[in-house]
């Protein structure tokens, strides 16, 4: 029976971004989302008025944050007007929002003006009352579209996919750094059970893997089972003294595109003994298909998709007949880019 080696895997840097993004999700789902960012609807166009009150355009707000940002020119000497906005549930009968009056003078020309909009209509516009003097005037209506209610459950389930999916394939699939851990070099082990010394090592033939390279120094590689591996850091070990060491790069080769990755020594040498210890050797390394989604199978991308499209029509963990099973068409997409598993570990 093989020796299992006692191992685990440590994030020690997560991926920047994820496979897919809210917007391709967003359009995978058919969710209708309000513009993002800032819009502009310019209600009222720079003009001069002479003692006559005007009003803007009314421009619909539901949904959306909005303020009027009036832009006021020339003011004729010792004139005065005021400036307010008004809101209406259907466009046509108008009323004064409360506390957005603005008593303004010649004192305020060549200077800028923000009113917020705190009520909640469908539609509003802005009221000037020009005074006996003449007032250069513009007025745009900002409007800034709110998140969407969903943003946040989708990214979440986002983040949800891509964990299920990597733990299916056993792949990394933006770009993280890991470490490795285990508590010995595959194919070593020492013999504490038959009472050797410290210095007495066996190398276990039945520990997956190579033969021995006849001179009965087994040769069992170190698989790096997070494919793809873009790099390989340092080797590190606690010797028999418990000092810890880094192994010399010229003692091992690593094959990189192989998966799993591997690393093995050189012919005609083996791994060096280590301290009984939790985690006594170390492999930080480097995998993913890159740094953004461009090099992702198709086929590993849409699993990701229609996992998102099940989780967000289905919210509960049981639905009619019991427990909603991963679909069979998700379990085919993601075993085509499964590399299998080795030495039952």
């Amino acid at each position: 029976m093989g020796f299992v080696i006692a191992m685990s895997l440590v994030l020690l840097t997560p991926p920047a971004i994820e496979p897919v993004s809210l917007a391709e999700a967003k359009l995978h789902l058919r969710v209708d989302t309000p513009p993002s960012g800032v819009r502009v609807a310019q209600s009222l166009a720079p003009s001069i008025l002479d003692g006559v009150s005007s009003f803007t355009d009314g421009v619909p707000v539901a949904g959306v944050q909005a303020f009027a940002n009036v832009s006021i020119g020339s003011v004729g000497a010792d004139g005065s007007f005021t400036v307010k906005l008004q809101d209406s549930p259907d466009a046509s009968g108008w009323t004064d929002v409360d506390g957005s009056l603005q008593n303004l003078s010649d004192a305020n020309a060549f200077s800028t003006l923000a009113i917020p909009y705190t009520g909640t209509n469908a539609y509003l516009r802005c009221a000037i009352g020009a005074g006996l003097a003449s007032l250069s005037i513009s007025i745009d209506m900002i409007l800034i579209a709110n998140t969407y209610d969903d943003d946040d459950l989708i990214s979440g389930l986002i983040i949800a996919a891509r964990e299920l999916v990597e733990t299916r394939q056993s792949r990394q699939l933006i770009t993280a750094s890991w470490q490795l851990q285990m508590d010995h070099f595959p194919g070593v082990r020492r013999n504490d059970q038959a009472g050797f010394g410290a210095s007495e090592f066996t190398f276990d033939g039945n520990d997956g893997g190579y033969e021995g390279d006849g001179y009965g120094r087994w040769r069992r590689p170190i698989e790096l089972r997070l494919p793809p591996v873009q790099s390989v850091g340092d080797v590190k070990y606690y010797d028999l003294t418990g000092t810890q060491q880094t192994l010399d790069p010229s003692t091992y080769v690593k094959d990189l595109g192989h998966e799993p990755a591997r690393i093995v020594p050189v012919w005609g040498t083996c791994w060096p003994p280590t301290q009984p210890r939790p985690a006594a050797v170390t492999v930080d390394f480097v995998a993913g298909y890159g740094d953004t989604a461009a090099a992702i199978p198709a086929t590993t991308k849409t699993a990701m998709k229609q996992l998102l499209a099940l989780w967000y029509t289905q919210r509960e963990a049981v639905g009619t007949g019991g427990q909603a099973p991963v679909p069979m068409a998700v379990d085919t997409l993601l075993a085509s880019q499964s590399w299998g598993r080795y030495g039952g570990q």
